[in-house]
């Protein structure tokens, strides 16, 4: 088992449903346990288990808010390198060791306190301020929320709220600490400045054999080859062996009374209601409910507003998502038939049934051709337990894979090179790769001429592979790489000379010269910035990245050069803006704030790891992985 190395958490307290926000990345490995002792358990937190539905269902919601943002479907590996479980995982086990204290320190919130969280909202309200089920239906149905899903979540968080607050209180800053940070931060300068452009690459002349050559041995690693590593591996996959999988009629049948219960498809229905907040309200619903048409004009004559369409449920599910009363009250409806008022936390619900799905009990014909799938897969997955043991035994046994292939007629699959992300030498990724991110780590880890051990491939299968021969890192023939060396050599030019233009002017700059005479002899003109401070990184509207940097580590009247994408730039300074925190009376309190916040992240660090110490966090990193590669 590796403990949690650290958690870094960044942790901002504001008023959005009064709830904790947590922001913050979770480094190095957790204490693990193996696979099969802890079933569908992602991590244990002390005494609490964090299941694989409750990382699926926390990781699906960041995944789409993430797919939201870049635009497009992510990978895997994307999500790897992003982090992204990583964050999930320290969410959940933050979430896990709060709940644990606020339990050890006897913290509840009431119900009434839950719906008054809810009811304040400014998300929730209507253009008059009221509370709108609708807008709060939205909500639930865009975070896949259920009511009582939302209310747990809310109390939870309400209480670990409390928690981060009383740490937040002791997060004072000095003043005159927050005073010199203020004036260092905001101090602004501004420059006056010649921006040199790249010249057109059709003005350099192609460069002759010797001074390619005498480029290229400037730059030769630029060119490198990757270290590539010969490697053999046997694999063992379920969709390997679905063919060879036969299945009787006798076999079908058994399997189908044994998961007939599983294949029986509910009744649903399809269900809108109103919801009214006050017992009133509820009592002239229930008067008037006989005399209206519909559930529309119920609402209506009541001023609930338009009724708010729920969704499709089964019984089970309904009573999931508001209650079992409610549930049974739905189901004795006949469709159109309204039925209410019933009170939950939200408030009194009338319900309408829009539409009734009848339930289906599928026969063996139904579902033969799904359930002889399923069947197959498991079948297969058998087949790779067992092929998967005897491989085992026969590795143990002093035989090498070509051994093992011969005896379990398997095939030895060979990848004669292989770089560091997996590709050959033409840059492509040879396919039958299917963990790519376990099959590279034993790559990258094994000794030539060793044979790693069997590695779940996260997909249900395995493989077990021997590095056979490694390639180290060479200069590759400049006759391979010439059309590319060409360019850069071109490239090399057109920078050398914005650069000696540069140079040439700050020159004349040191020797006493106006910016603005040295730009006229060169054909430029002198631009002025705008105020920047020393961490601003602008290639757009200034020449390079690096220019508020290294104006800001000028002095006096000695010229700067810088490098960008464009070309070159030589500048002065200009002005010294002195920040002012008196003067600055919002953006000082902005940085006060700020300062404040980061003592709070601070505590908060300290305090999650006192609590991980004392109560614990293990995590099931097979499980994890097994989630992640289903993306």
């Amino acid at each position: 088992m590796h403990k949690f190395r650290g958690i870094i958490v960044k942790t901002f307290v504001g008023i959005l449903f009064a709830l904790l926000i947590l922001s913050f990345a979770v480094w190095g490995i957790g204490d693990t346990f193996r696979p099969g002792q802890h079933g569908n358990v992602v991590a244990e937190v002390g005494d609490q288990e964090i299941t694989e539905i409750e990382f699926r269902r926390s990781f699906g919601r960041q995944y789409s808010q993430l797919q939201q943002n870049l635009g497009g479907s992510l990978s895997s590996e994307m999500l790897r390198d992003l982090g992204l479980p990583e964050i999930v995982l320290g969410q959940l086990v933050t979430r896990g060791l709060l709940d644990q204290q606020a339990q050890d320190l006897g913290l509840t919130v009431t119900d009434d306190q839950i719906r008054r969280i809810i009811f304040a909202q400014d998300a929730f309200r209507d253009s008059l301020g009221q509370f709108d089920r609708f807008n709060f239906e939205q909500y639930l149905r865009a975070n896949d929320l259920t009511e009582a899903g939302l209310a747990r979540e809310l109390r939870r968080e309400a209480v670990q709220a409390r928690i981060s607050q009383a740490l937040a209180s002791g997060a004072s800053v000095p003043d005159q600490l927050a005073r010199m940070l203020y004036a260092y931060q905001e101090q602004r300068r501004t420059a006056r400045f010649v921006e040199v452009p790249l010249p057109p690459a059709d003005s350099i002349e192609a460069p002759d054999q010797v001074a390619l050559e005498a480029f290229y041995e400037q730059v030769a690693d630029r060119f490198r080859s990757p270290e590539y590593r010969s490697v053999t591996a046997l694999w063992i996959r379920p969709d390997d062996f679905l063919e060879e999988i036969a299945i009787s009629d006798a076999q079908l049948a058994e399997e189908y009374e044994v998961r007939r219960e599983s294949l029986i498809e509910p009744e649903e229905r399809e269900i809108e209601q109103i919801v009214l907040l006050t017992e009133d309200k509820a009592e002239a619903a229930e008067a008037a409910m006989a005399g209206q048409a519909d559930l529309a004009a119920l609402g209506e004559a009541v001023e609930a507003g338009a009724p708010i369409n729920i969704g499709r449920f089964s019984k089970d599910a309904l009573s999931n998502t508001l209650g079992t009363e409610l549930a049974e009250l739905a189901f004795s409806l006949e469709p159109g038939e309204m039925g209410g008022p019933v009170r939950s936390d939200f408030g009194w619900h009338v319900l309408n049934v829009v539409d009734v799905t009848e339930g289906r009990d599928p026969s063996l014909e139904d579902v033969r051709e799904e359930l002889g799938t399923l069947v197959r897969r498991e079948g297969a997955i058998e087949a790779v337990i067992s092929l998967t043991n005897q491989l085992d035994d026969i590795l143990a046994g002093g035989e090498g894979l070509e051994g093992a292939s011969e005896q379990l007629t398997l095939e030895l699959i060979r990848y004669p090179a292989l770089d560091a992300l997996g590709r050959d030498r033409s840059g492509q990724r040879p396919g039958g790769l299917a963990s790519l991110d376990s099959f590279l780590q034993m790559v990258d880890e094994g000794e030539p001429g060793e044979e790693s051990f069997l590695v779940e491939d996260g997909q249900e299968g395995y493989f077990v592979l021997r590095v056979d021969g490694v390639t180290p890192p060479a200069n590759r023939p400049l006759n391979d790489v010439r059309t590319e060396v060409e360019a850069a050599y071109i490239d090399d030019q057109r920078r050398q000379d914005a650069l000696a233009r540069a140079e040439r002017m700050a020159e004349q700059v040191r020797l006493g010269a106006d910016l603005t005479k040295a730009a006229e002899n060169e054909g430029l003109t002198v631009q002025t910035s705008s105020p920047m401070t020393r961490f601003q990184r602008d290639p757009i509207s200034t020449p390079s990245q690096d220019f508020a940097p290294v104006l800001f580590g000028t002095e006096g009247d000695e010229p700067f050069i810088v490098e960008g994408e464009r070309g070159a730039a030589v500048g002065v300074l200009d002005s010294v803006i002195a920040a002012t925190p008196d003067a600055d009376g919002e953006r000082y309190q902005d940085v006060q704030q700020r300062l404040r916040r980061e003592r709070a992240n601070e505590l908060m660090s300290l305090y999650l790891a006192d609590l991980q110490s004392r109560y614990g966090v293990s995590t099931n990193q097979v499980a994890i992985d097994s989630i992640i590669t289903s993306y």
